[in-house]
């Protein structure tokens, strides 16, 4: 060991940043921007051309790779900056945390997590032992929803950390770093590809709405001659809000429009289900006063949306209410009968409803409808336990 602090030797350094979480906000309006900067003696990376935007919880999947000499210039410098957009001098630092290297290599048991074959080890070190169990290794990220299938095991056991954040102008935390740190030899580099923790490309689809109709509205909500002008309004996530027309003088608390919305949407790995919720809102026009407001549906689409990006099919609802349903390819075999499908009531939320919307909702994706159409679709319940199991989604 003696020798090996007099001898400076070549380390290539992995950094991999999983992801950061309760980072405290830069900007006076809203959520910062936040982007990574790595830092190694004179060598510096960042990725600001690749910023959130308005997240304290951003999911970062980024490597940087430097590369220096030990004992030598060891000390690991960290920052999480909050992107302005008027140049870097603009740009405000959330937090940085720093980690020492030299520490690290000559340190008995990180030596052993990370399988150094030419470095000496104290005989009477107890983590001299390869056998070390690997429970918290880095297999904790298999945990994560998405990103597990994006990470492979190789011969290090190195932990991944939880790192703290830290300003010059607050004793406080400004937020956590989850990442961990590959110091490999030139051998090991070579021989050890790096970790690809990529996040898989989003995929572009376009939801499609179809508003047929109204029915059964509480004739309070009329005139007196139960006439009124009915409209419907949807929003998907933090979309701007669409409009059918007015079907103006419809009796006895019904209307119809029949009308089509195209929403355009992005999915990816990391979907916030707060994001995926379709409102729709039933409205009395009034042309002396204020719009009244008779009610509305929230309506749950994550699991469906999450299924169509996993499974990459083309599926699709059939007059759902307040509920969605999709039909799976090939769930069932030929062989047997279709089961029938189980209705889904409107969720406790939902009970204060004046009206009951009747929507249809199709998700197509064009590059699908070729493979879609050499098999035919079985129309399956939302809630069917074999769904989850089923092994002829289309991958």
């Amino acid at each position: 060991l003696l020798q090996s602090l007099k001898s400076p030797r070549e380390f290539f350094v992995r950094v991999y940043i999983l992801k950061g979480e309760n980072l405290v906000n830069r900007d006076s309006l809203g959520a910062s921007d936040p982007y990574l900067k790595v830092k190694l003696g004179n060598q510096e990376e960042d990725n600001r051309q690749e910023h959130a935007v308005d997240q304290s919880k951003v999911n970062f999947l980024r490597r940087f790779d430097l590369h220096t000499r030990l004992p030598g210039i060891s000390v690991l410098r960290i920052e999480c900056w909050d992107y302005d957009g008027f140049g870097r001098v603009s740009d405000d630092l959330i937090g940085a945390t720093e980690v020492d290297l030299e520490d690290r290599v000559f340190s008995p048991k990180w030596r052993s997590l990370a399988a150094f074959p030419n470095l000496p080890m104290d005989k009477d070190d107890p983590m001299r032992n390869d056998d070390t169990p690997d429970s918290e290794c880095r297999d904790a990220a298999h945990d994560w929803d998405d990103t597990s299938a994006y990470m492979t095991a190789n011969a290090f056991k190195v932990p991944i950390e939880r790192r703290m954040l830290y300003s010059p102008l607050s004793q406080v935390s400004q937020g956590q770093l989850d990442m961990w740190i590959d110091i490999l030899t030139p051998e090991q580099n070579q021989n050890n590809p790096a970790v690809d923790i990529s996040p898989p490309p989003k995929q572009d689809y376009e939801l499609r709405v179809i508003c047929w109709s109204a029915k059964e509205v509480p004739v309070q909500y009329c005139d007196d001659s139960e006439l009124a002008d009915f409209y419907t309004a949807i929003r998907f996530g933090k979309g701007r809000a669409m409009e059918t027309d007015t079907h103006f003088r419809a009796e006895g608390g019904k209307a119809s429009w029949n009308w089509r919305f195209k929403i355009p949407v992005t999915l990816d790995s990391f979907m916030e289900e707060d994001l995926l919720r379709l409102n729709v809102q039933l409205w009395d026009k009034d042309f002396a006063s204020a719009n009244d407001h008779i009610g509305e549906a929230d309506i749950d689409l994550s699991r469906f949306l999450k299924k169509i990006y996993k499974r990459r099919t083309l599926s699709s609802s059939s007059r759902a209410k307040g509920a969605v349903y999709w039909n799976p390819k090939d769930h069932w075999k030929k062989e047997r009968a279709i089961p029938p499908t189980r209705p889904q009531t409107l969720q406790e939320e939902q009970a204060s409803i004046a009206a009951k919307l009747e929507d249809s909702f199709d998700t197509i994706k064009d590059a699908m409808v070729n493979a879609v159409e050499q098999s035919q679709p079985l129309l399956g319940a939302q809630h069917d336990p074999d769904l989850e199991a089923s092994k002829f989604w289309l991958e």
